[in-house]
């Protein structure tokens, strides 16, 4: 994943300073609200790993999003930077949000840092 620091026992990530809106999460693997909706209404069986492949499917959306923030200056070249949810309006917004937001955190890392032990330690 894009983000983690290089140093060793650190897993703080800084793309996870910001949170895609719904509404651009919900353009990646947009049949999720779709069998969202059959799982709801029971039109569907539920077990185990269905239920746990749709939280994957979920949550990497969002991961997609936010490491797509440090990857597109690493990679520009990729293939996948030509997909239309990256030169939407709402990613653009996202994509300049989400890298004022790393910025700050790479000014207040060490801010950061004592806010986390604070709350594990609370």
């Amino acid at each position: 994943m894009a983000g983690f620091p290089k140093e060793k026992g650190s897993f703080f990530l800084k793309r996870d300073a910001v949170q895609p809106p719904s509404s651009l999460t919900s353009q990646i693997f947009p049949e999720i609200e779709e069998w969202e909706k059959k799982m709801d209404a029971k039109l569907i069986q539920e077990d185990m790993a269905a239920i746990g492949f749709w939280r994957l499917m979920k949550y990497l959306r969002v991961v997609i999003l936010q490491d797509s923030l440090l990857l597109k200056d690493q990679f520009p070249n990729l293939r996948i930077w030509e997909h239309r949810i990256f030169h939407c309006d709402e990613y653009l917004s996202f994509e300049k949000a989400g890298k004022i937001a790393i910025e700050k955190v790479n000014g207040h890392f060490f801010f950061f840092l004592l806010l986390h032990f604070y709350y594990i330690f609370l």
